[in-house]
């Protein structure tokens, strides 16, 4: 009799992040979590979700007068006063920076069991990744019993565990695990520069019954197992 498949369906709320102003047109809060003046200079302290880096920048574009420079979490402005930057802010948007992972998890909800779809195609043997999967002796091992597909790259794999390295915690032979692949995108893209992302995008061509090795983030997230490296055996 064929095995119980441990699937997961996923729906994504947007599959773009929504640009927010750093400061609300009633002058309310926004990718600006907060400000006060110190010295001279603002103070704004960035609301989780998005980038200090990238508020200064969006600022020094946007508001004239205005010196941005991104320290921490916090960005500090001068070349103007409180009110009259406060005051320009709201017509300054910033993106949250989270990649195509990071958006998959965020917009996980729960729904009924399907298998994923297959597909023909074949991932060819990629170079020595061992500096992405670590040692053969701390890599888990399992096999693939379902796939549910998203928008090019985001996959969650399906796997029992066959092999469970010493020093994981929370997983034991025989288990069935959901695993998201960890690949660098943005909409789609996937960083070219990024190791890990070539040799995990490998993960979107998984077939039941594969047989993978996986290297594991510590911990899981919800439900769901991160791979820092995922990669097909061949058979």
């Amino acid at each position: 009799m064929r095995a119980l498949l441990f699937s997961v369906s996923l729906t994504l709320l947007s599959s773009a992040a929504w640009a927010e102003p750093l400061v609300t047109a009633d002058g309310k809060p926004g990718a600006a979590a907060s400000w006060s003046t110190s010295g001279g200079k603002i103070v704004l302290v960035v609301a989780d979700g998005y980038d200090a880096a990238q508020v200064a920048k969006a600022i020094n574009t946007n508001v004239k007068g205005a010196k941005a420079k991104a320290a921490g979490g916090k960005v500090i402005v001068s070349g103007l006063t409180e009110d009259t930057l406060v005051a320009k802010l709201s017509v300054v948007e910033v993106d949250p920076p989270l990649d195509d992972v990071d958006q998959l998890l965020s917009n996980l909800k729960g729904g009924d069991d399907e298998e994923g779809s297959g597909s023909s195609i074949r991932a060819t043997k990629l170079a020595d990744f061992t500096d992405v999967l670590g040692k053969p002796s701390g890599r888990l091992e399992g096999e693939v019993t379902g796939v549910t597909r998203s928008r090019f790259p985001l996959v969650m794999v399906s796997v029992v565990v066959s092999k469970v390295p010493d020093g994981v915690k929370g997983i034991k032979k025989g288990d069935r695990i959901t695993v998201i692949p960890r690949v660098k995108s943005k909409n789609g893209v996937v960083d070219p520069k990024d190791r890990a992302s070539q040799l995990n995008i490998g993960a979107w061509y998984a077939q039941e019954g594969d047989h993978v090795t996986l290297k594991l983030e510590p911990k899981p997230k919800r439900a769901y197992w991160i791979a820092k490296g995922f990669e097909r055996q061949a058979k």
